[in-house]
């Protein structure tokens, strides 16, 4: 048997229970293990900085630092980091800025299986 390398994620959201809802969905799956979590863009950049993550699902709304200006902080520590959004906003008034700042995609909050999905597909 083929021993798979399991993708490291990072969850960056302030709601500490959609990140408890995310870690649950990912480590359903064989292909995950949830390595770090932060509250805001402070310390999701400490955060990738020490793990090194494969992948990040950031929010973009939270308090001291939001994900937007996180973003682009977090590829520069944890450089081989894909990271995808994941906000409240709708993707036509925020997707975009989100792929111009560094981001491999941009999930609508609401369906938590999406998320993982679109981990998936950028990982």
């Amino acid at each position: 048997m083929i021993a798979t390398k399991l993708k490291r994620v990072l969850i960056v959201d302030d709601v500490e229970d959609l990140r408890a809802l995310l870690r649950i969905a990912l480590t359903m799956r064989d292909s995950f293990e949830v390595v770090g979590e932060a509250a805001d863009g402070i310390d999701a950049i400490a955060q990738a900085k020490a793990h090194q993550p494969d992948l990040v699902a950031l929010d973009l709304s939270m308090p001291r630092l939001d994900g937007l200006e996180a973003l682009p902080r977090i590829l520069e520590v944890a450089p081989g980091a894909r990271v995808v959004v994941v906000s409240g906003f709708d993707e036509a008034r925020m997707g975009e800025a989100a792929l111009r700042a560094g981001a491999v995609g941009y999930v609508e909050k609401g369906d938590i299986f999406a998320v993982v999905e679109a981990l998936e597909l950028v990982g």
